[in-house]
């Protein structure tokens, strides 16, 4: 599924939002599509990005749609790929971050507690949960 984006296409005829780089008159409506889409449980991808040659506008984009939940992104030229693989993939120290909080809160599990300081963080299990989701959904099956 597609959160609507684009900037000559059906959506914002449709809308009549205008268009800017930033991408503010969708957030509403790809929010919405992203919502929907955990509910059924289908992977989002944010919308898509005309200006062929504008690297860094496409790049700045794709960081605003990983940082609403976005996991991808669609790529309608080959130079895009390189640039959406850099933003939608783990970096090694995301990766560091959420192992080790997982490893962190398990052990404080097995000694009995419900939470542990992790990183100067207080970590209970909705973070350890979504550390685990986190690293099942960028790097594949997670094992501790």
């Amino acid at each position: 599924m597609i959160g609507p984006t684009a900037e000559h296409a059906d959506i914002a005829r449709e809308v009549g939002f205008e268009w800017s780089p930033g991408g503010e008159e969708t957030v509403y409506l790809r929010s919405r599509v992203l919502l929907a889409c955990r509910e059924a449980g289908l992977h989002a991808l944010t919308g898509l990005w005309e200006r062929i040659d504008d690297l860094d506008g496409l790049r700045a984009f794709a960081r605003r749609g990983r940082a609403l939940g976005f996991r991808g992104m669609v790529a309608i030229h080959p130079a895009h790929v390189p640039v959406l693989n850099e933003v939608f993939s783990a970096t090694p120290e995301e990766a560091a971050f959420y192992t080790g909080l997982v490893r962190a809160y398990e052990r404080a599990a097995a000694d009995g507690s419900g939470a542990v300081r992790y990183r100067g963080l207080h970590i209970d299990r909705a973070h350890y949960d979504k550390a685990v989701q986190w690293l099942a959904t960028r790097q594949g099956r997670f094992s501790a």
